[in-house]
């Protein structure tokens, strides 16, 4: 009898809708697709090959954790040219370092620099975990010589 009884009250249950009051529990970690590229390169425009690229969210909270959380460190094809393609933690403000690597044989030593992106808008957000996409090309990055 209390089989019967807990299947039609199930039943009643569910056509009144209460089965939709549940709340939905998602379990994750925000992120959003990164497609960055760009070169580095030396005043004249010639391509610095090997160069090291370091492209990370910057963190200025006044905390003990503020700084640069480093995404990905790549290296500069034989065209200067880098790519970032991954998924990562949705950020707000990025930075991009370029330096030398390899000493005189790019025709010279060169001196570090950065680029900030700020305001980062991203497309596509689908409600959920994904915040969008990010996509962004010609970021180039000219070193200049050490003196």
């Amino acid at each position: 009898m209390k089989i019967i009884y807990r299947k039609v009250l199930a039943l009643l249950l569910g056509m009144l809708g209460v089965s939709s009051c549940v709340m939905k529990v998602m379990y994750g970690t925000p992120y959003a697709d990164y497609n960055i590229s760009g070169k580095v390169k030396q005043p004249s425009g010639a391509p610095i090959v090997g160069a090291k690229v370091v492209i990370g969210q910057v963190s200025d909270t006044g905390t003990y954790n503020s700084g640069l959380s480093v995404f990905d460190t790549l290296s500069t094809d034989r065209d200067g040219r880098y790519v970032f393609n991954r998924d990562e933690w949705p950020a707000t403000h990025l930075r991009i370092i370029a330096m030398d690597t390899d000493g005189d044989l790019n025709g010279g030593t060169f001196k570090r620099d950065s680029i900030d992106i700020t305001d980062i808008q991203f497309e596509g957000k689908s409600g959920s975990w994904y915040s969008g996409k990010l996509t962004l090309t010609d970021v180039d990055i000219t070193l200049k010589k050490e003196e």
